[in-house]
């Protein structure tokens, strides 16, 4: 199959489709969404008919077929994105955005979207689309947090991530968490500066806290803070990294879980 930046596999993609929706009847598309052994042997059948290339060990001869079975809004978003140049592709992944489409077609059309804009790399569009796979929260599995109701409910010691706002400051004291704010209102920004002077302002991707920007200030603080080379301001991908760089001053990712509280991220 030729390469996304050739246009004409996108006006493929739609020939393939519009024979399928005249040959394939309701009950057999659902057929070939449930099971993978008929999308193969409809495979074989359109390339033995010459309308596909033989695979030759390539799976994404077969996109055609997996891009018209995904739902609906999945669809639009996904040959949106192949039009503009912007899908990732290869490997299983159509046969992944198909699969979670069927579990949560307005997820998968976001990610899509967001691929598309700009605002999501490939690599995030695929952990995300594992995610809805296993009717995960995308966006916190892909960020890596866990949400708790209260500070009490984080153990001592650990990662917090808050947005603007924060929780009350005695008790994060109290339980020696290290804190990153994203975007610090007013409020924030003065009392952590009267109140931790073992702190650091690095940035973070906008993406990487599900949100618009391509760099957002954050206020990191807490005992696990180390003084940062003067001048390096970094663009954190992810929470993980900027805590391992808050804690090493070196690039990384903390393995220990990042919490976030109801009402403050």
């Amino acid at each position: 199959m030729t390469k996304q930046r050739d246009s004409a596999t996108y006006f493929h993609i739609l020939k393939i489709g519009d024979h399928m929706k005249k040959t394939l009847d309701d009950s057999q598309i659902q057929f070939l969404r449930n099971y993978p052994n008929p999308r193969t042997s409809l495979y074989k059948e359109y390339a033995e008919k010459g309308l596909l290339n033989p695979s030759e060990g390539s799976r994404m001869e077969q996109l055609p077929i997996y891009v018209f079975l995904m739902a609906p809004k999945t669809k639009n978003a996904y040959l949106e994105a192949w039009k503009a140049k912007k899908m990732a592709t290869g490997g299983a992944l159509h046969e992944n955005i198909l699969k979670a489409s069927l579990e949560n077609d307005d997820d998968v059309a976001e990610v899509i979207e967001q691929k598309t804009n700009g605002k999501i790399d490939s690599m995030w569009l695929r952990m995300a689309i594992r995610a809805i796979q296993k009717s995960r929260n995308w966006r916190e599995d892909v960020m890596g947090i866990s949400r708790v109701s209260t500070l009490e409910d984080i153990p001592n010691g650990a990662f917090l991530a808050c947005y603007e706002k924060i929780p009350d400051f005695s008790t994060i004291q109290e339980k020696r968490l290290t804190c990153a704010v994203m975007d610090p209102s007013p409020e924030s920004e003065n009392l952590i500066n009267q109140m931790f002077p073992n702190r650091i302002q690095p940035c973070i991707k906008g993406y990487a806290i599900g949100r618009r920007g391509s760099s957002i200030q954050c206020k990191v603080f807490g005992p696990e803070v180390v003084q940062c080379e003067r001048g390096r301001t970094p663009n954190s991908i992810s929470l993980a990294a900027l805590f391992f760089y808050a804690k090493f001053n070196s690039r990384g990712a903390v393995k220990e879980k990042i919490y976030v509280v109801d009402g403050f991220f």
